[in-house]
């Protein structure tokens, strides 16, 4: 199936929203998300489709690292009415990398008479996905001449990025404690929990007539041998889910 990159079309629809729906405040943090993660070793083997089919083979040894780094940019419509807009678009790095965007609503609850300290309960439906790089499919045998994906055939002798990946639409609810630090600046504390819900692919990224075009196969092809420790697997051994906690300034 021909794709573009998730990543583009999740930071195109934070752009539009941020443009025209005129948030009413922005808030930069950062900190660690939970991923959870199978240790052992991974064997992905991927044959292309063309003529003079060439062979990628790779073996990864997946370590367990149960966390990485995340950073976001959220947007809110919060103006002292308790119940309000969330927007969030989140990147994070690891073992993994992904990006996600979230939408949903929060409560702003205050906790001294100037409403300057509130803790603020939210539920978030996230889109998003995480992905392992395992390197580029090369052209290589004699009279070999360019990689196909499907239907796609890239271009003369350039190389073909694959990438294990996993898609997700879930639940992420969430609370924060705000706290003014500084003149229209505030102190964001938040945590949040994801839930797992997601499918795996196989990603491929290359150039086609010099613009960078994405495909995706599923583990059950013929052409794809993919093992985890020894066994046959349909899925890969990682997905986001679990806690996750920040730190962010409000403005």
């Amino acid at each position: 199936m021909k794709t573009y990159p998730l990543k583009y079309l999740l930071l195109i629809c934070f752009t539009y929203l941020q443009q025209y729906l005129h948030a009413q405040s922005i808030t930069l943090s950062a900190g660690v998300k939970h991923l959870e993660i199978q240790q052992g070793e991974m064997y992905f083997s991927y044959i292309d489709e063309s003529p003079a089919p060439d062979e990628f083979t790779q073996t990864v040894e997946v370590a367990s690292s149960p966390y990485a780094f995340n950073i976001a940019i959220d947007m809110d419509w919060y103006n002292e009415n308790p119940l309000y807009g969330i927007g969030r678009l989140q990147g994070y790095f690891g073992q993994m990398f992904g990006f996600d965007l979230g939408g949903g609503i929060g409560f702003a609850l205050p906790l001294n008479s100037e409403k300057t300290i509130r803790l603020h309960p939210e539920a978030l439906l996230v889109f998003g996905f995480t992905q392992k790089n395992l390197g580029d499919l090369y052209v290589q045998n004699s009279g070999s001449v360019y990689i196909t994906v499907n239907e796609t055939q890239y271009d003369n002798y350039e190389p073909v990025g694959i990438s294990l990946t996993k898609n997700y639409f879930t639940v992420k609810p969430g609370v924060s404690l705000v706290f003014p630090v500084a003149s229209e600046k505030e102190l964001v504390l938040h945590t949040a929990y994801q839930f797992g819900n997601n499918n795996a692919n196989i990603s491929f990224n290359g150039p086609v007539d010099g613009e960078n075009v994405s495909q995706t196969e599923d583990f059950s092809e013929p052409n794809v041998a993919f093992y985890v420790d020894g066994m046959r697997a349909n899925d890969v051994p990682f997905q986001p889910k679990g806690p996750e906690i920040s730190i962010g300034l409000r403005f």
